[in-house]
């Protein structure tokens, strides 16, 4: 026996079983099996077939005459009223709480969405006093502002004519892509 790996139970076992096969067949099964086949379903079989054939067209005694009475049986037997669901009390309150919660939801979100389009037409409209009061109530440097207007100018007075280099294009798109609000904000 080896120290270094030892056996396990099972192995044990499965080493211990005989090494001859468990399973044998008469002699000769495979040459008679197709006539032992054949006399079964020829003889036994044929006769009981033909008997169910027969039988299965034929009516019950007093069939039609007991019909009528076994169907009002029956059909009394049903009960004829639908089923009414009834929810239990604290169903109806879960069902009302999220009802609620998805209006409040709804409103909530409706409130909080961000309206872009109203803050870009307000910064148009708005008066110079309003802007100055702006700048100074979020912290925002008048000289910075004066500094960013200043090359915005710049840029916008710049000869057509010249072919521009590439930051040049790059200050361009910036300035007429630019949100003057994003630009504030990230100051």
């Amino acid at each position: 026996m080896d120290t270094q790996n030892p056996i396990s139970p099972e192995e044990a076992f499965v080493n211990g079983l005989p090494k001859n096969n468990p399973f044998t067949l008469p002699p000769s099964y495979f040459e008679e099996l197709p006539q032992s086949i054949l006399m079964q379903v020829k003889g036994s079989e044929t006769p009981q077939l033909s008997q169910t054939i027969d039988s299965a067209f034929e009516v019950p005694q007093a069939y039609f005459e007991q019909l009528p009475s076994k169907v009002i049986a029956k059909s009394h037997a049903i009960k004829t009223g639908g089923r009414i669901i009834r929810f239990p009390f604290i169903n109806r309150i879960a069902a009302a709480a999220v009802a609620l919660l998805a209006v409040g939801l709804v409103l909530l979100l409706s409130k909080t969405a961000p309206r872009s389009i109203e803050t870009a037409v307000s910064i148009e409209q708005a008066t110079d006093d309003e802007i100055f009061t702006y700048l100074e109530n979020n912290n925002v440097s008048i000289d910075l502002v004066a500094e960013v207007y200043t090359e915005t100018e710049t840029v916008k007075n710049k000869p057509v004519n010249s072919a521009p280099d590439s930051n040049t294009l790059i200050e361009q798109y910036i300035l007429d892509n630019a949100d003057e609000q994003l630009i504030l904000e990230e100051l």
